[in-house]
């Protein structure tokens, strides 16, 4: 229970941060599946990488991420934001381990790779744990999901949620596992807005994810 307490208290602060500033008004940076493949045709044909966005064309591309411990899929024209723009957007000292980001820094995809211990077994603790902190702060918060799914072998807790920010309201996936006996907690956020176009998005990303 203490462990799940600490963590309830480093995840509130992480998920303020990318709440309130994962998102909002574009900044302009200098630096340049919903569930598991049901079908064995589709197993072989692979997710979808390809889509549309407004009047934006969006090719995902495989990428090895935290050191080369996982792959997944990443907008091939997102950028690792510049640590500048990181501060601005995520002003606590326990941002993110890396974010990817478009050209003005308005959709992103935050990686944090966070020092709390944790195993595969203890995920749909963590899940409760930090759904009902969002419901404490976000009582007015549109919620879309909130389970433990299976994840390429793994149990992966997802969150999935509309919440109020300053000048608009976000959309927040939000996914979380265990990856060398410690918290990976994965977010996708975007304006409400570009929801409509970014949520198949997300979702495809979310699914790609694959440990080595």
């Amino acid at each position: 229970m203490k462990k799940i307490m600490t963590l309830y208290f480093v995840l509130i602060i992480i998920g303020t941060s990318i709440l309130f500033n994962g998102c909002g008004k574009s900044i302009k940076t200098d630096a340049t599946k919903t569930e598991s493949t049901k079908t064995e045709a589709a197993k072989t044909e692979g997710p979808k990488t390809e889509f549309e966005a407004g009047k934006e064309k969006i090719k995902l591309e495989k990428m090895s991420v935290l050191s080369n411990k996982a792959d997944m899929l990443i907008p091939k024209s997102f950028s690792i934001m510049s640590e500048e723009m990181a501060k601005t957007k995520y002003p606590s000292e326990r941002r993110p381990t890396i974010i990817y980001t478009n050209e003005n820094g308005s959709i992103n995809i935050a990686l944090n790779h966070t020092q709390n211990q944790a195993k595969n077994s203890e995920i749909s603790a963590y899940m409760n744990t930090l759904k009902k902190s969002f419901e404490n702060m976000y009582p007015s918060a549109q919620w879309y999901n909130s389970s433990v799914e299976k994840i390429n072998g793994k149990d992966v807790g997802v969150l999935e949620v509309l919440t109020p920010a300053v000048d608009t309201e976000v959309y927040n996936l939000i996914w979380f596992t265990d990856l060398d006996g410690r918290l990976l907690l994965s977010t996708f956020n975007c304006t409400k807005e570009q929801m409509n176009d970014w949520k198949p998005i997300a979702k495809v990303i979310m699914n790609s994810q694959q440990f080595k």
